[in-house]
């Protein structure tokens, strides 16, 4: 289970950015692509949705927001209610009360 917030990266024609919590892994996590943009049917430019960069696949990869803010950095700066969230996303996701529910 794992949740993910959608980031603005610094240059949005070159990068897409997603980070998150993995409850299942114990991580937080950074996902950065090339934007897919397609014009009928094909692929303009570098935009072909590659990923260029994941990090927090592994169990306790990443442990603080801090160290993820580092790692997206190039890409993305992290908005200070960006960590209030992420904080937020992992007490509710490793919670006694949410290990039973259901999304």
């Amino acid at each position: 289970m794992s949740s993910r917030i959608e980031v603005t990266p610094k240059d949005p024609t070159q990068h897409v950015c997603y980070v998150g919590f993995d409850r299942l892994q114990d991580t937080y996590f950074v996902y950065v692509a090339r934007p897919l943009i397609q014009d009928k049917g094909r692929v303009v430019g570098n935009a072909n949705g590659h990923t260029l960069f994941w990090k927090g696949t592994k169990r306790n990869e990443i442990e603080t927001v801090e160290e993820l803010a580092t790692l997206i950095a190039p890409y993305a700066t992290l908005a200070a209610e960006t960590y209030h969230e992420l904080r937020e996303l992992r007490l509710r996701l490793t919670s006694p009360s949410y290990a039973g529910a259901k999304d």
